[in-house]
């Protein structure tokens, strides 16, 4: 197959965005597929992936007036790519008010898959923006969706957001999880990784990695850890991350007398993850209310945690629609509740049988269905199934997963 590919991400910073972004290119190319993909050009970060040729666009430093002038290049790139070549789909890692992917599928009859994180319109009404402009964003988005032959988003209720919002085809919004890159280096042992770290060996250690931003809720998580401070002595917080929190966080940490408790590292490259992310006993991955009821309870990280064997901490409760495997290899605590929360960290203290259990567990899970490879198998297989235009033999690919 050939795939056209836009995504709005910052090459250059290893969050989650880039992890995502170079899963996916890596995991079509695995998957025999060839990929056009329009990225915003990066200052220090040129990837190479065999079978994906990079096409960058000038970001002008991710400004409010760069982003227009990507979505302008953008369109432009996308018309004359399309005039060029043929292509069996198109896929977007959804920008707001972009309709340069819409009306090139819809002008050139090119399905269009889109892959959306994050649903725009409730988080910028809660962000208090100009309904005006909320409203522009919904029509869009619902062009966008109308227009597409297949939505790809990472949680339950996201999906049944979209479908009830926009009144889409239940078979038209697909449940794909978010995955995880295989280690490309052995991993450290937890020692190895304590001692690169400089905290304690015999520490009861629970971790963070990722963007330190809303999404999150880490008032929970340190009210909890400022309770256990007398039934788990030795307990220590790893932070592998940064953002807009930051300094907040750090102020909190002081507040509650925690600072000798906590290890802020900033962003780690995601090959390197393997040194550091063995030192952790448990992940946390807690949202508060309202969070959890856009989102869900499951997001990139249980696969970030889970391709190293850590057991997870996710807010919430098991929802329908969830792979049975996953929620039996999570640890589940009510949202904003840090009392349940410090019940469940001294339990896991407690029983390290139970934390080896549950992270080889998801570990199984996580290298079984939520590796990149088999995110874009997955996808691939919606598109060759769904795709209303034959698929020439020569474009096929193999799709694994």
């Amino acid at each position: 197959m050939r795939i056209l590919y836009f995504s709005f991400v910052e090459l250059d910073i290893p969050i989650a965005c880039r992890t995502h972004t170079l899963g996916v290119l890596k995991g079509f190319a695995n998957q025999g597929c060839q990929v056009d993909a329009l990225i915003p050009r990066p200052t220090k970060i040129f990837p190479q992936i065999p079978g994906v040729r990079f096409f960058y666009l000038w970001p002008w430093q991710f400004s409010p007036i760069g982003i227009v002038w990507v979505k302008l290049l953008c369109g432009l790139m996308m018309l004359w790519l399309c005039l060029k070549n043929r292509y069996d789909f198109i896929y977007v890692r959804e920008l707001q008010l972009n309709p340069g992917p819409r009306l090139c599928s819809k002008a050139f009859k090119i399905p269009l898959y889109i892959e959306i994180n994050d649903l725009l319109v409730p988080s910028l009404s809660n962000a208090g923006a100009h309904p005006g402009f909320v409203s522009l964003i919904a029509r869009h988005q619902q062009m966008d969706c109308r227009q597409a032959s297949g939505l790809i988003v990472p949680s339950v209720p996201m999906r049944q957001w979209l479908v009830d919002h926009y009144r889409l085809e239940p078979t038209k919004v697909h449940l794909v999880l978010n995955g995880a890159d295989r280690p490309a280096e052995h991993p450290s042992t937890k020692r190895e990784a304590r001692g690169r770290l400089g905290i304690p060996q015999d520490c009861f250690c629970v971790g963070f990695v990722g963007n330190l931003y809303g999404r999150y809720d880490f008032d929970t998580l340190l009210d909890s850890l400022r309770a256990c401070r007398t039934k788990i002595p030795p307990f220590y917080l790893l932070l592998i991350g940064d953002g807009s929190l930051k300094n907040d966080l750090q102020q909190k940490i002081i507040e509650c007398g925690l600072e000798k408790k906590a290890l802020f590292t900033g962003y780690i490259e995601h090959e390197l993850l393997g040194r550091y992310i063995p030192a952790m006993d448990v992940g946390m991955c807690l949202s508060d209310q309202v969070s959890l009821k856009l989102y869900g309870p499951v997001s990139t990280k249980p696969a970030t945690y889970g391709i190293f064997k850590i057991p997870v901490i996710v807010s919430g409760t098991p929802l329908a629609g969830y792979p049975e495997a996953l929620c039996q290899s999570l640890f589940w605590v009510p949202a904003e509740d840090s009392a349940a929360l410090s019940d469940l960290f001294l339990g896991i203290y407690k029983n390290s049988e139970e934390r080896k259990r549950k992270g080889k567990a998801l570990h199984a899970f996580v290298c079984s269905e939520m590796t990149w490879d088999a995110v874009a198998g997955v996808i691939t297989r919606i598109a060759r199934h769904r795709n209303p235009y034959p698929v020439p033999a020569e474009h096929d690919c193999a799709c694994h997963g």
